[in-house]
């Protein structure tokens, strides 16, 4: 059987007088303070030094374990919020790709309207050259008065009886 072979507890219930407690001794070292813990009955807490190879050997050891569970559970765990994420970048991505083409292709049709108009004022102007021409040749050959049919390219031609 195990018994308490410490202080016992009855020494309280005597009427006995208590020893004087001796004040702590303090000490400051670099600002800091030291209480002496032997006045509380108590024996001074003995530091070790620390065994920097065995506490290195310890944490590798724990890491070679932990580090794959870290790794599976992040990844289980960050997945769908990493999908949701992707899916919501690839829909922005492809409504300002469709934005970007809706501009390309309204500014095509400008230019396309535009080039159609240069082309009627320039149908306009060859056919006034050709008919300015057409007037100086007859005026030149002098069939002033002659019908004409339209040639070649909107140009106009005598009619040959």
């Amino acid at each position: 059987m195990l018994a308490w072979k410490g202080p016992s507890w009855h020494h309280l219930l005597s009427q006995e007088p208590e020893k004087p407690v001796p004040a702590p001794v303090v000490t400051q070292q670099a600002g800091f303070e030291f209480h002496d813990a032997s006045h509380r009955g108590h024996r001074a807490m003995e530091v070790l030094p620390i065994d920097l190879t065995s506490i290195i050997s310890v944490v590798m050891g724990i890491s070679i374990v932990l580090i794959p569970v870290i790794g599976l559970t992040a990844r289980f765990a960050l997945k769908p919020t990493v999908e949701a994420l992707s899916r919501v970048f690839e829909g922005r991505g492809q409504e300002e790709s469709v934005q970007m083409l809706e501009r390309r292709v309204a500014l095509l049709e400008q230019q396309v309207d535009a080039m159609e108009g240069s082309l009627g004022r320039l149908e306009e102007a060859t056919r006034f050259d050709a008919q300015l021409r057409n007037g100086e040749e007859r005026k030149a050959r002098g069939t002033l008065g002659s019908p004409e049919e339209p040639g070649p390219a909107g140009t106009m031609t005598p009619v040959k009886p």
